[in-house]
């Protein structure tokens, strides 16, 4: 989620619908939606694709998305320009690697009950979540 500069409008990911929102803060019904195209082309499935960080820059919109099922491979995370009526690709990585160190999230009654800083984790599946390991996961910043 991020804010435009002249602070206007709320832009947001729907990562279930991959969309863009962007709302008009001084009359939030005031919705668009923009479907938010495939980075990868024919390297990833449409439905492996997930597109779920977002920065805005001047009057562009950046967004962030992974492959799935392939995020250790040479496929790697994509960042798409979105400029209001045109999306682009910005950057494609060959795999995805984290700049900094991996930070620590504290929480009261943490993942594993032991109260510690927990550090990030990669993505997880679904019956992993349902079991209750759900782990801390950074946010892209660009």
């Amino acid at each position: 989620m991020d804010i435009s500069e002249d602070e206007k409008y709320l832009y947001t990911v729907n990562m279930y619908t991959k969309e863009l929102y962007k709302i008009e803060i001084g009359n939030p019904t005031n919705i668009s939606k923009y479907a938010i195209p495939n980075p990868y082309d024919s390297e990833c499935d449409d439905a492996m694709v997930r597109p779920w960080a977002v920065k805005v820059k001047g009057e562009n919109v950046f967004i962030g998305s992974v492959c799935e099922n392939k995020i250790e491979s040479d496929v790697g995370a994509a960042i798409q320009k979105f400029n209001g009526s045109d999306w682009s690709l910005f950057a494609k990585t060959g795999s995805l690697q984290y700049n900094k160190e991996p930070g620590v999230i504290n929480l009261v009654d943490d993942i594993d009950g032991s109260d510690e800083p927990e550090p990030w984790k990669n993505w997880q599946d679904l019956e992993e979540k349902i079991q209750g390991t759900v782990e801390p996961k950074p946010d892209i910043q660009y």
